[in-house]
């Protein structure tokens, strides 16, 4: 009913730049109000991933990230991309790829705007995942695999998908410039991706130390609370009017 009652509404946290500070890009989060309280998404996410719900949920945030995004290039702001969840379960749906295609096409809007974020375990249903992810590659989406490092996949699995970003899980940026493991492991990923010819975004950045060390270590971009809360969309637009000046 939520999704009916218009109960669903995104908000968009930037990703800057680490070097110049620009905006390049935001994800997508989902929020939901109801009965004049938000529900917190570790709350209802899992309950959406359970009833396969998940799959509507999903549709609707691409439909609804596409139209804003068509909003915004009709009044003239910087293009960026915009980062958008897809559950593990939806992959089960043997048309999504396609379905997802459509969503993007009926909205005109380029998929050169567009980043689906998935997790590792996608990646386990191997002929799928490779057959769904060259779909949506070939149509021009970017893939990225989010809170990399804290799931099971194998390495070998990042040379098999047409992965263009990984992003480091914020349990590994929380301690990346006070404690040596964290430090290590994210040094080695961002390390990993670059020589593997991907980007890098650091999740979870929160204080300038953490900024200093994955600039140092050679992390692309970060999104966190040292740059901005997740807003709503005209909060969006008008801070990236204000960051990315010439």
């Amino acid at each position: 009913r939520a999704i009916e009652n218009g109960e669903l509404y995104i908000h968009y946290q930037p990703q800057v730049n680490l070097e110049s500070q620009r905006v390049i890009g935001a994800e997508a989060l989902l929020r939901w109000q109801y009965n004049g309280e938000v529900v917190d998404p570790v709350v209802f996410i899992p309950v959406a991933e359970q009833s396969n719900l998940i799959v509507a949920v999903d549709e609707w945030v691409l439909g609804e990230v596409c139209r804003q995004i068509d909003k915004w290039n009709k009044t003239g702001l910087p293009a960026v991309r915009i980062s958008v969840n897809i559950s593990a379960r939806h992959f089960r749906k043997e048309s999504m790829a396609a379905d997802l295609m459509q969503i993007i096409n009926a909205h005109r809007v380029s998929p050169q705007q567009l980043c689906i974020e998935i997790t590792e375990g996608v990646l386990m249903d191997f002929e799928r995942a490779q057959r769904m992810l060259a779909e949506l590659v070939a149509f021009g989406l970017v893939i990225s695999i989010d809170d990399f490092g804290t799931g099971f996949s194998s390495l070998s699995y990042l040379k098999r998908f047409p992965i263009h970003e990984l992003k480091i899980a914020r349990s590994f940026v929380d301690g990346i410039s006070s404690n040596a493991d964290d430090r290590a492991i994210g040094s080695a990923i961002i390390s990993l991706a670059r020589h593997l010819g991907m980007s890098v975004v650091a999740e979870g950045v929160e204080i300038a130390d953490q900024h200093a060390e994955l600039d140092a270590s050679g992390c692309h971009s970060g999104q966190g609370y040292l740059y901005s809360r997740p807003l709503p969309p005209d909060d969006f637009a008008e801070w990236l009017r204000t960051h990315n000046l010439p």
